[in-house]
Order: structure tokens, then sequence, then C-alpha cells
């Protein structure tokens, strides 16, 4: 199981699950989409948190509603490609995080439809 850096205090803002999660410039923990809220409906928001900043904040949020997420982070930028996007189908949209601003990349090729992971 992986474990948040040691600075990740307290309660994210709202109960998440299914959710994306990296880091990204500057230690920045980042975490979005997923299942948000007491209804429980997908979300296109983002929290992050810092060594210093004493809580989590809102971040700039994903152009499209996603849970159940792939993603990937390398430090410099955060991706989220394809997940659930709350109508019942999965999306093919790709994502990329910045730090700052998100913008869009290609779609994925191949249809996500089924690689949900059951345990």
């Amino acid at each position: 199981m992986a474990r948040l850096p040691s600075y990740v205090e307290g309660p994210l803002p709202a109960k998440i699950s299914s959710a994306s999660a990296g880091i990204v410039l500057e230690r920045k923990v980042i975490v979005c989409g997923g299942f948000q809220g007491s209804g429980a409906a997908v979300s296109d928001k983002c929290y992050r948190i810092h060594p210093g900043w004493g809580g989590w904040n809102l971040a700039p949020a994903m152009s499209q509603k996603r849970a159940k997420a792939a993603s990937y982070s390398n430090g410099d930028m955060f991706i989220v490609a394809g997940g659930d996007d709350g109508d019942g189908a999965m999306t093919d949209s790709v994502e990329m995080f910045n730090g700052a601003t998100w913008s869009n990349l290609k779609a994925l090729s191949a249809s996500t439809e089924g690689w949900e992971t059951r345990m």
C-alpha cells in the first residue's frame, strides 16, 4: 500500500473514493475526480496540499468529470486518462495538469470499456 508524504495531514475537504492521485511540482500532492460528496456523484474537482499550507486547497478542476481513471505523475506533470464519466459510460479523454492549468491531450485510441479491475 502506497503511503502519502509525512506533510499530508488532515482529511480531504470532501468524502472521496475512486479518485486519481499524484505528486506534481514542488511536492504538491493532488487528488482529482472520483466519487465525491454525500451523494457520491462523479466529480471534476481537484484538491492539493503542499508542505507549509496547513491543509488541503481546491485546485483547478479537470475539464471532464471522471472516476476510476488511470493516472501518471512524474513530478512535473499529472496525467489523468479514461475513467467512468458518471453517465454510465467510460470516457476516452486524456488531460494533463502542469501545476497551474489543465490541457486536453489526444484521446485514448482503444475503448476502455471493460478495463475496470474487479476486486
